[in-house]
């Protein structure tokens, strides 16, 4: 069953919640008593109304006018707003896991789901993928796309002249193979759930597309060690 204060899963015929601690016999003895009770500690949790509604819908937020909110968005700092103005933000996923914000109460800027307003983003989309469960296919591909490149450039000197001569005739083809490999990983990580709008706009400078990319998901930089290799082996050959 469920605990009715944090909503957390517990065995059935628990008389007190292991997370948040709450007696549950006391409710059920005294329903009346009970509910007065959950509705306190949702006050203290900064939520007015019902934990959940039956439509399952994010609960409204207190609206603390003595608390705001500020938020980051494309290098910007955006604010202040409100705490229910945030929670809409949430439900409308205008932000989302990834997202920096900041108030008086936090020492730096934090991502979002490590503030008190995670409870309400895991209502709303669950947390992206890490980086081990990431596909990394368009990844692999690309870490050698230097090679791969100049292998189609060659096969096209070759159609084009009708033996395999030096050339620049075909260089963009290496250009648009990296930069397409690059956008399609971005898409990829977007329906992991990553927020790439920090470094999908580098997928034009694919070197500093794969650094940022493998700081995001907490990888290493074997990719873009590969694509420096492959990027050598391509220019001396």
């Amino acid at each position: 069953m469920l605990c009715p204060i944090c909503k957390k899963e517990i065995s059935d015929g628990a008389i007190k919640c292991k997370y948040c601690k709450s007696m549950l016999n006391n409710i059920a003895d005294n329903p009346t008593d009970g509910a007065l009770d959950i509705q306190a500690k949702a006050d203290a949790l900064d939520v007015s109304g019902p934990l959940k509604s039956d439509s399952g819908d994010l609960p409204h937020m207190k609206n603390d006018t003595s608390l705001e909110w500020f938020y980051e968005e494309h290098g910007q700092r955006k604010g202040p707003i409100s705490q229910s103005e945030m929670a809409e933000m949430i439900k409308t996923e205008k932000i989302s896991y990834g997202s920096l914000v900041w108030n008086k109460d936090l020492p730096n800027w934090t991502k979002l789901e490590n503030t008190k307003l995670a409870s309400y983003l895991q209502r709303v989309a669950p947390p992206p993928l890490s980086g081990e469960y990431v596909n990394n296919t368009y990844m692999w591909i690309l870490a050698f796309a230097p090679i791969i490149g100049q292998v189609i450039e060659g096969i096209f000197l070759s159609l084009k002249y009708g033996s395999y001569r030096e050339g620049n005739d075909f260089l963009f083809v290496t250009v648009i193979l990296n930069i397409a490999l690059s956008w399609l990983d971005s898409q990829s990580l977007m329906k992991a759930g990553h927020n790439t709008d920090k470094f999908k706009g580098f997928v034009w400078i694919v070197p500093v597309y794969m650094y940022q990319r493998a700081k995001h998901l907490k990888q290493s930089q074997v990719f873009l060690i590969i694509w420096v290799i492959a990027f050598i082996l391509s220019v001396s050959l």
